[in-house]
């Protein structure tokens, strides 16, 4: 009958088949999608960023962080970005008559991507500029207004303590009050040409997930507590979990939405399910009063009718998850996303029992209006 009755029945087919495949996908992508935007989140407020700097610039003995100390932070799991800063604030910078203040910081190319700003002009330091050590600065978007007005500043010197510093480059985008107000230069430049910013007391370090950030934090602290004996006094390891917690609850409420959706569409096919099968009752009340009159049981003619609504909607699941496997592949194949074959396989079969307890929860009250018909009414109706 399901068979038969196919072109009736394809608006519930196509529902629960959408409804089952979209809740496997977003179960089977969600951990990549929670990835992706753990690399990007930089963009999105720096929620995946740790900030470790020496806080004892009151001791006669100041501690300082070394290259042995970025290597070691680098093979720490999740870590995927350690960028040493050394920085000096209210340093006049001049073209010709104009004066300002400004605050200079030596920086590597790994430092971009700690940062919610981008390039707007031009071009960022370098490794090429860090291993020469030349005098290349990019400018934050206060400075370049402030020393140049309208005019393009690319290619043209800034001096600062008598050293000059070509433009190489205009920072745009979201940018903090330091990064607008901040000049930065190649490290090596910057540890040469001014002897206050030779010890490295800060470092940025990215990781590659929200949910990683306290745990490397925590990793990072120990380390350096154990490699810098007599200075952990002066150790400030900071994150954001109130940016982290921001990320986490629109990525939550957007994955809850859509969770929302799928289930939507799938309640909305086994409504139509349900229908069309008390529908079917109507329109074969003279077969069901046959069957009684020859002997059938109320049980026999419930089973039939819950039958027909499993075997319906089961072929929606089925479908559902066949196409959500493509889906799946497609997205590993074109994205790059991870898809856990297990998880996968889990996923499928839970879609597909859920399937079964909708056919069977759709199929019941019309099922149980069939067995309860009376043999010789049912016989009469028209």
């Amino acid at each position: 009958m399901v068979f038969r009755n196919r072109r009736r029945y394809k608006f519930v087919l196509v529902a629960i088949g959408v409804g089952v495949s979209g809740v496997i996908i977003l179960i089977n992508v969600s951990d990549s999608v929670d990835h992706r935007i753990g690399e990007h989140l930089v963009i999105l407020g720096g929620a995946t960023i740790i900030d470790v700097e020496r806080s004892d610039f009151d001791s006669p003995h100041q501690g300082e962080f070394f290259a042995s100390d970025v290597e070691r932070m680098k093979k720490i799991p999740h870590v995927v970005e350690v960028a040493p800063v050394v920085s000096m604030g209210n340093i006049e910078a001049a073209v010709g008559p104009t004066r300002i203040m400004v605050r200079l910081a030596g920086v590597e190319a790994s430092f971009w991507r700690t940062i919610m700003a981008h390039c707007r002009e031009g071009r960022l330091i370098e490794n090429e500029d860090v291993a020469t050590g030349t005098m290349y600065g990019v400018l934050g978007e206060h400075v370049a207004v402030d020393l140049f007005g309208g005019t393009d500043p690319l290619g043209k010197a800034i001096q600062i303590d008598n050293m000059s510093v070509t433009v190489i480059g205009v920072l745009g985008g979201i940018q903090g009050p330091d990064t607008l107000r901040t000049i930065f230069v190649p490290l090596t430049a910057a540890r040469r040409r001014f002897r206050d910013m030779y010890p490295i007391r800060h470092l940025r370090i990215r990781t590659d997930h929200w949910k990683e950030v306290a745990t490397v934090s925590e990793t990072i602290r120990t380390m350096l507590k154990a490699s810098h004996p007599g200075y952990e006094s002066g150790l400030k390891v900071t994150h954001y979990p109130e940016r982290i917690k921001r990320v986490q609850d629109t990525v939550n409420l957007v994955k809850t939405l859509i969770y929302l959706i799928c289930t939507a569409v799938t309640g909305l096919g086994g409504f139509s399910a349900a229908y069309l099968m008390l529908a079917s009752v109507n329109e074969r009340t003279r077969e069901i009063g046959l069957k009684k009159a020859l002997g059938g049981s109320d049980t026999m003619v419930m089973v039939q009718f819950i039958m027909e609504a499993l075997i319906l909607c089961l072929a929606a699941g089925v479908a559902g998850a066949l196409f959500a496997w493509i889906g799946c592949v497609v997205t590993k194949a074109v994205m790059g996303f991870e898809i856990d074959g297990g998880l996968l396989f889990l996923s499928s079969v839970g879609g597909l029992f859920a399937t079964v307890v909708i056919g069977v929860f759709c199929g019941a009250s019309p099922a149980l209006k069939a067995s309860r018909m009376s043999p010789t009414e049912a016989m009469r109706f028209e």
